[in-house]
């Protein structure tokens, strides 16, 4: 099992340093003016919170409370001054220590309304506004015990949060006065995700969820019990498709529970579950358009995702037919979508099942056809986990195994999986669903 699951007794818990407002874009003078244009032609801004970071960001009901939410709520006034708007949108989305600065590298925020900690590392990849509060940094123990400072701590076991400054404050503290003091992290399993209904997106309360993520979250329960770790929380962190391989090999998650396409090309590199669907991918095009099949697409320009196996698969199927089919990529299925439905590519390729929701929460769903005709070899859906750590795969698949058999698995695809059979899409192309397991 993954050793970062090791339960540990005695444990201190550190507190804050130096907190500021990280923003990708808004600080000051120097915020470009790309991210000014997006957010006037949006007319919405996206703000980032956490449910826990007391005074500064909390949920309080369904509406996030705290001194710098009041901070961002004073941006957002300036903004429309600013961009003379009278009306702009906030989308909130909710993050945590490990996730914060994926979701500003992703553009998923524009803005983190939480308290963040400065350091050069995280400077490379994000900008940071002034800062708003100064603190120093503390360490928590029990009453009955002496210690005073980090010298008396030597020998001891340490609990610091992952994903947070302390971790690298704590391992520099320790090897400047050549401690011996057991850092550990805490009971963590970080699982990523993307938007991808039916099976991993957040719902209109922030709420990560779906039928992957449900998978997920029962495989945690199981591991809560097998390691007898009630503390064992769950984080979701948002990755894209190009940064989901290195995010689990850099042990940034633990494993990814958005869709990952079981493929003989990616096990040298990762780990993959049992396969709990199998999808096939489908063009998607603007009815008028009266595309049937790949071969209508010759010597025009399509859409797909970059970094996924719908690419390898057209690719493939171009190069064979000698199309001569031009792509251009997105980062999001949702971004390729789009460049299909504003004309900016005359198809979009994808896999039926992730096709119906986009279709379907589209303004005019009526516009969009599918194809009968699929691309390429069949989808199969697993859960990627890394490769050097058999035990925890053993365990997942031993998971999956009961589950698939329980009456469970069976209210969890007819709750997120049958909803978009074409059938009740009324599709054009009936042929097109498949639905497997």
């Amino acid at each position: 099992m993954s050793d970062f699951f090791r339960p540990v007794k005695g444990m201190l818990t550190i507190f804050a340093l130096l907190i500021v407002l990280a923003t990708p874009c808004l600080a000051g003078s120097a915020l470009p003016l790309h991210t000014l244009e997006q957010i006037a032609s949006k007319k919405s801004i996206t703000l980032g919170y956490q449910d826990d970071a007391f005074p500064f960001s909390w949920q309080n009901g369904n509406v996030p409370a705290g001194y710098s939410i009041d901070i961002c709520n004073s941006i957002v006034s300036a903004l429309k001054t600013k961009l003379q708007l009278k009306n702009l949108k906030v989308e909130w989305v909710k993050a945590n220590s490990a996730s914060q600065f994926v979701l500003i590298k992703n553009h998923m925020a524009d803005i983190m309304c939480i308290p963040a900690f400065y350091s050069k590392s995280r400077h490379s990849i994000s900008e940071f506004s002034l800062p708003f509060y100064f603190s120093s940094t503390r360490f928590v123990m029990r009453k009955n015990k002496n210690n005073d400072n980090l010298t008396e701590l030597s020998g001891h076991s340490v609990l610091v949060k992952s994903g947070t400054i302390y971790v690298e404050q704590l391992q520099k503290v320790n090897a400047t006065n050549d401690l011996d003091i057991n850092i550990q992290n805490n009971s963590v399993l970080n699982v990523g995700y993307r938007q991808l209904p039916p099976f991993s997106f957040t719902d209109h309360n922030g709420k990560v969820t779906g039928y992957t993520i449900a998978v997920c979250n029962m495989i945690a329960d199981k591991l809560r019990q097998y390691l007898k770790l009630n503390n064992l929380t769950i984080h979701y962190i948002p990755v894209n498709f190009a940064e989901r391989f290195s995010a689990l090999n850099s042990r940034k998650i633990d494993m990814d529970c958005g869709v990952n396409t079981n493929a003989p090309e990616r096990t040298s590199s990762v780990s993959f579950s049992e396969n709990y669907y199998t999808a096939k991918m489908r063009i998607i095009s603007l009815r008028k358009n009266n595309i049937q099949s790949i071969a209508d697409l010759k010597g025009r320009t399509v859409s797909l995702t970059g970094s996924s196996k719908d690419l390898l698969e057209f690719n493939k199927a171009n190069r064979e037919q000698h199309l001569n089919i031009s792509t251009i990529t997105s980062t999001t299925i949702k971004g390729a979508f789009e460049k299909m439905a504003h004309n900016e590519s005359a198809a979009f390729f994808v896999d039926d099942i992730l096709a119906w929701p986009l279709i379907n929460h589209s303004e005019q769903p009526e516009l969009f056809s599918v194809s009968s005709e699929s691309i390429g070899n069949d989808m199969h859906y697993a859960i990627m986990m890394r490769k050097n750590d058999p035990q925890f795969v053993t365990f997942v698949d031993s998971t999956l195994k009961d589950f698939f058999a329980s009456p469970a698995n069976v209210q969890l695809r007819k709750k997120w999986l049958s909803p978009w059979s074409c059938e009740k899409l009324k599709n054009p192309s009936p042929g097109s669903c498949q639905h497997s397991h």
